[in-house]
């Protein structure tokens, strides 16, 4: 079946009739289905090693006969498909690995990308059945950039990790799924609200994308109604008494006739881990030992539930009824008991046990889904590319020991201005960020334009010192400056470049002059970077400033 052209439906108007037609709702709801149709294959790809574009196929058992599920686009090549016996499959493909499904698997792949999806939406739920993930977006779309960008965002996430998805935005969720597993398109597609946009969109679409099972496929068929257009050529109640109510309630759904609430994801709740004891504790070591028991169940925990945790709070009562705390952040989600135990090293010293404690806890939070993680050993035993996990636990370490605000790093911001285009942040927010891409997270670009890149001196003075020179109007370099008393003569430069001021600023807020920047090499070997604030043809006054030193 060719699929329906084109892929963005703009057209709205009012509704074909329909007896007893119920109230719409969801009209101005946004609902994005997610159709992945090769997750499986993605999956034991990866766990086996195996090249993608070789052909795979997962079988199952089904009826005492062992036939294939999902097959990839290699293994359709040579003529497997769905349904066939395993039998038949090996001896028509032999180079096509066979595998049998595993439901669990696929189904703890398809829940770590569904909470992966929190990102665009905090209303995220699974569909097992057909390897699909939806998303209630509604009221989201502008946080992206307006629904286009969102979708694309998605598909550009989704390609990056080779994994095939057919992503469809409608404003119902059976309309979103129908047609994201009846046409399955290559491109994200958005069906615009509107019953007209939605007819035209599904009315083409076979039975089967209105969820429908074989026998009412089969049944319908007999009569000639093999698209879901076709469903409107008949009377509600004739359809309902010779195929039961199901077929008027999923067509209801497709367009938005009758309400569906599919059950979303709950997210993550806090661990916890209580302790009460018969006699009070007090003394240095039965407090160590409390923190290391407290820490030692919340990890098994942790780990028994595949989870793991960015904060981590131990709380104590004491016999007067004295509550306290102590809570570390970790930079990066973890469950390392090592990890933990050595941010608490000293927790045993500061807790003030008082006349004793009779009730202590530990408690987890911000979780979220931590997947056993294989590691690579060279010939010596000692762990490959481990070093960002080093990074983070050392900021983690030097956090709790100095405090956090006291650990910090420097970050870029989008302001062409040198000193306003960094500034100092904990470090720990930094490691939280998005560790996709390849460069260490504190090795931040420089700006830069339309691929131009300027060299930046190593150290910049805060803020830029004033200093004389001599040069020649309007855009030649110094020849000679004075800086701190001292003369120096210039043996080569390079330069302007020019830096232009915030476009929104007034001279109410001072520093709106142009910037005309220089690279200069001192006869002594030394290299600065100067520039001149004002420009001569505005008639604007002009000043010279040392802003940085080259190593």
């Amino acid at each position: 079946m060719s699929q329906p052209q084109p892929h963005i439906y703009d057209k709205i108007g009012a509704s074909k009739s329909d007896e007893n037609t119920t109230l719409k709702t969801g009209r101005h709801a946004r609902f994005i289905y997610i159709y992945l149709p090769e997750l499986s294959i993605r999956r034991i790809a990866k766990q086996h090693n195996l090249d993608s574009s070789a052909p795979i196929a997962i079988y199952d058992n089904h009826k005492g006969a062992d036939r294939l599920r999902y097959c990839n686009q290699a293994a359709r090549s040579f003529g497997l498909a769905p349904d066939m016996a395993l039998s038949d499959a090996r001896a028509l493909c032999a180079l096509c690995r066979f595998y049998p499904e595993q439901h669990d698997a696929d189904r703890q792949w398809l829940m770590l990308l569904a909470r992966w999806c929190w990102r665009y939406s905090p209303v995220v739920g699974l569909d097992e059945d057909r390897f699909g993930i939806w998303i209630d977006a509604t009221g989201a779309e502008h946080l992206w950039g307006g629904p286009s960008a969102m979708l694309a965002d998605m598909a550009q996430r989704f390609d990056a990790h080779h994994l095939q998805a057919h992503i469809v935005m409608a404003s119902y969720y059976g309309a979103a799924l129908g047609y994201a597993i009846a046409c399955q398109p290559n491109s994200p597609v958005i069906i615009e609200p509107g019953d007209e946009a939605h007819h035209n969109a599904l009315d083409p679409l076979p039975l089967f994308a209105m969820r429908l099972d074989d026998n009412q496929i089969e049944e319908l068929a007999t009569i000639g109604m093999r698209l879901i257009g076709d469903l409107w050529q008949l009377k509600r109640g004739m359809v309902a008494m010779r195929f039961g109510e199901e077929v008027i309630l999923r067509r209801d759904q497709l367009f938005g006739h009758a309400p569906e609430r599919p059950v979303p994801l709950t997210h993550f709740k806090p661990v916890m881990i209580q302790q009460q004891y018969h006699e009070p504790i007090g003394g240095l070591a039965s407090l160590e030992t409390m923190v290391e028991r407290l820490l030692s169940a919340l990890c098994e925990m942790l780990g028994q539930m595949m989870l793991g945790c960015r904060q981590v709070e131990i709380g104590w009562q004491t016999i007067d009824g004295q509550i306290d705390s102590i809570c570390h952040k970790l930079s990066r989600p973890s469950r390392d008991v090592r990890l933990l135990q050595r941010l608490f090293q000293e927790a045993g010293a500061t807790i003030d046990a008082g006349f004793g404690i009779e009730h202590s806890w530990v408690k987890a939070g911000a979780l979220s889904a931590q997947m056993p993680q294989a590691v690579i050993f060279d010939e010596d035993g000692t762990i490959i590319d481990d070093n960002h996990d080093k990074l983070s636990q050392l900021v983690d370490h030097l956090a709790a020991r100095l405090g956090a605000e006291r650990v910090q790093s420097l970050t870029m911001i989008e302001n062409w201005i040198p000193e306003k285009s960094e500034y100092f942040v904990p470090a720990q927010e930094i490691m939280t960020q998005d560790t996709s891409s390849k460069d260490d997270l504190f090795a931040a670009e420089m700006n830069s334009h339309l691929g131009i890149h300027s060299p930046r001196p190593m150290r910049l003075l805060s803020p830029p010192e004033p200093i004389g020179a001599i040069a020649l109007l309007p855009d030649h370099p110094p020849s000679q400056i004075r800086w701190r008393g001292q003369n120096w003569r210039i043996r080569r430069a390079t330069g302007p470049e020019r830096i232009g001021p915030q476009w929104w600023k007034t001279h109410q807020d001072g520093d709106v002059l142009s910037r005309d920047y220089y690279r200069l090499e001192t006869q002594t070997g030394h290299r600065l970077w100067v520039y001149r604030s004002g420009l001569p043809d505005r008639a604007e006054s002009i000043s010279w400033y040392l802003h940085g030193l080259f190593a």
